[in-house]
């Protein structure tokens, strides 16, 4: 009998550990992260890919820069974590703190979420203070941006 326990809680422990390498390759593949801040004089997009990430910047004195950093396995779990806490349905429900973006005060900002070909895009927000509710997720993407650029 205890043959058979142990036999059968083997089997059960790889067939769950297979479901979640499964799980986490298929977020490898599948999800994106896109993040675009702009104003009248400049513009940002980052693109968040699993062992990627591609900042384009546009400026009226720097001209146009495409420039591509790599992110490591430890980064992109603790994106797909903070993703995890988010109903990705209720993204574009959440509004904006302020509005400064009006005047021109700070710059326009979306992130955007795609998983397997659905895009989850969020309300425009405030550079700097984006909804509370996906304020961990848009504060770990410009931290990884600004490491990068940092490290570059």
């Amino acid at each position: 009998m205890k043959t058979i326990t142990i036999l059968l809680l083997t089997v059960f422990a790889v067939s769950i550990n297979r479901c979640s390498s499964s799980d986490a390759k298929a977020l490898k593949e599948d999800l994106v992260f896109e993040y675009d801040a702009q104003t009248r004089g400049s513009f940002s997009k980052v693109i968040i890919k699993n062992d990627s990430l591609v900042v384009m910047e546009k400026s009226l004195t720097k001209g146009e820069t495409i420039n591509y950093y790599p992110l490591t396995d430890k980064d992109w779990k603790s994106l797909v974590k903070e993703v995890q806490k988010i109903d990705r349905n209720k993204i574009k429900s959440y509004e904006a703190p302020t509005a400064k973006r009006n005047t021109d005060a700070a710059r326009a900002t979306k992130t955007r979420v795609i998983y397997k070909q659905e895009v989850y895009e969020s309300n425009e927000f405030d550079e700097g203070a984006p909804p509370k509710e996906i304020k961990n997720l848009v504060d770990k993407i410009v931290s990884l941006y600004a490491n990068a650029k940092k490290n570059k």
